[in-house]
């Protein structure tokens, strides 16, 4: 039994100094022929832009934002830029469904001609009543009234 577990004890050590033998030639320095060279470019140098591209996480705004809103509501039909794109003063920016903007507009116009005719007939009334207050053939309060 004592042969075995010399064997096995002589066994172990040879193992365990193979394996600091091991880990100390990885440590050891490279010689500078084994070393892989950095491939290195030549190129001549122009006048001019050159493109810049950067690459980051953040937040970027511009230089000048404005608040776009309606002067009327309605329902938007067509939108006509996209976001981020640059846009002039008085550009149209969207279209907004016409119809209920043209009922309305149809709708004061009825009234218009609706009180434009109360108008006319009310200066045919007092043009017709007039002359006949004044000789006495009609009352002035009827005359009035009208």
């Amino acid at each position: 039994m004592a042969d075995l577990f010399d064997a096995r004890g002589h066994h172990a050590t040879s193992i365990a100094a193979l394996l600091i033998v091991g880990i100390l030639g990885g440590c050891a320095t490279r010689s500078t022929s084994e070393i892989s060279s950095v491939p290195v470019t030549v190129a001549i140098t122009e006048d001019g832009n050159q493109p810049l591209t950067l690459a980051g996480l953040g937040h970027v705004q511009g230089l000048n934002t404005a608040a776009a809103r309606a002067q009327i509501s309605g329902q938007i039909l067509r939108v006509s830029f996209s976001e981020g794109q640059s846009v002039q003063a008085g550009q149209p920016l969207a279209q907004i469904d016409p119809r209920p903007l043209q009922a309305a507009l149809a709708q004061d116009e009825a009234t218009i001609a609706r009180d434009s005719a109360a108008l006319a007939n009310a200066k045919d009334n007092v043009t017709r009543t007039s002359p006949l207050a004044a000789i006495g053939s009609s009352s002035w309060a009827s005359a009035q009234s009208r």
